[in-house]
């Protein structure tokens, strides 16, 4: 499930997984995932509900704190959004070759990489 975010930013409804909960009470294991700042504020939002969720994945994202849940980095190498520094406390990382930041999301055409042109 997506959750349609104001002005497709995370930041304006951090709290927005509140209300999937309610609606399949039959699930007991939830994973939260972003991409980007979506990913940055689902972390911020996994530390303040570590007891609700099973695991956070960030989808060329960082956390914005040291996660206090499992947690995987899925991110690209050739990703020149994300600070890759931030990204040493996430013990699980996946570096995808030839990947950039626009391949989790859908922003329209980014140029190739210099290995792939």
């Amino acid at each position: 499930m997506s959750l349609e975010m104001p002005f497709h930013l995370a930041i304006f409804n951090i709290d927005g997984a509140d209300a999937v909960y309610e609606k399949f009470p039959e699930i007991d294991h939830w994973f939260l995932a972003g991409h980007s700042l979506g990913g940055a504020m689902g972390s911020s939002y996994a530390n303040k509900h570590e007891d609700q969720l099973s695991g956070l994945i960030l989808l060329g994202a960082y956390p914005t704190d040291e996660p206090t849940i499992p947690t995987i980095a899925i991110y690209g190498s050739e990703d020149q959004v994300l600070d890759k520094e931030k990204l040493k406390v996430v013990e699980n990382r996946i570096e995808i070759t030839g990947g950039n930041h626009a391949g989790f999301g859908n922003y329209g055409e980014q140029g190739l990489s210099p290995s792939f042109a």
